[in-house]
């Protein structure tokens, strides 16, 4: 090998090396650039979550707010009773009178999908609380019957209820009415003085029904929300059931026609 060949061989050692080290500066390089990206993302989540943590500190303040309900034209009020811990519910009570539609006009409600609509109904025997005698459903057969299941502590519940009282004055002569008690938020010792004191406040004459087993007629009808109407005709036969509070009075009442036998609606005979 002559002076020129090695002295290219030497130069040829030298470049390889050479690009070899560019390269591995270039990886470290760009590894580097990763940690500032690192600390900032913590940095940045950090702060976002102070800041969610304080929009909801603020939003459990107010207690009231105005806006549009959806399908009515009018502004309505929605009160917020304020919860003393933050994991209490929230309870929202909404004003009927405010929802935007005629409140005497019986508004169409959907069919029910209760399954069972169209069969007989559970049979039960409960307590009736003003006299305490026992009251076979049984012993109802012949004429329509209308069983609401409530509780005192139900804000829809006692707002329904002198609707409930109403429609009874003008056709109980035609159909039996029961209240049927879902139990209360008191002591056992106090659950009848408690349902006594919210009857006698609302002047109620229908039936109301108590008894232990209460939770085992909720199940057998079905009912896992308050209040719970249903309709049983004059064969012992459910023909209608409405979850939730009627629309209002006209609406209850016209539900309730339905399954009576023609009446004199201005002398309710």
């Amino acid at each position: 090998m002559d002076g020129s060949e090695k002295q290219s061989q030497r130069v040829d050692d030298q470049v390889v090396p050479s690009e070899e080290q560019d390269e591995q500066v270039i990886v470290i390089g760009w590894q580097a650039l990763l940690i500032p990206l690192v600390i900032l993302t913590i940095a940045g989540g950090y702060y976002a979550g102070r800041m969610l943590r304080g929009d909801a500190a603020t939003a459990q303040a107010p207690t009231s707010v105005e806006g549009n309900l959806a399908g009515s034209g009018e502004g309505a009020s929605l009160q917020l009773d304020a919860p003393a811990v933050a994991e209490a519910p929230v309870v929202i009570t909404i004003d009927p009178n405010q929802l935007g539609f005629d409140d005497s006009v019986a508004q169409p409600l959907p069919p029910s999908n209760h399954p069972l609509v169209g069969r007989p109904a559970p049979t039960f025997t409960m307590n009736r609380l003003d006299t305490g005698e026992a009251l076979p459903l049984e012993s109802l057969r012949g004429q329509t019957v209308m069983i609401n299941f409530w509780a005192t502590w139900c804000p829809p519940c006692r707002y329904e209820m002198p609707w409930l009282q109403s429609v009874y004055e003008k056709y109980g002569d035609s159909f039996e009415l029961l209240a049927v008690d879902a139990g209360e938020k008191v002591t056992p010792d106090q659950v009848t003085a408690r349902v006594q004191q919210f009857v006698d406040r609302m002047g109620l004459s229908f039936p109301v029904l108590m008894g232990d087993n209460t939770y085992l007629v909720q199940r057998d009808f079905g009912v896992y929300g308050l209040p719970a109407t249903f309709i049983i005709d004059a064969e012992g036969n459910v023909v209608d059931h409405h979850g939730g509070m009627y629309p209002n009075e006209a609406t209850l009442e016209a539900q309730l026609l339905k399954h009576l036998q023609p009446v004199d609606t201005e002398s309710g005979g």
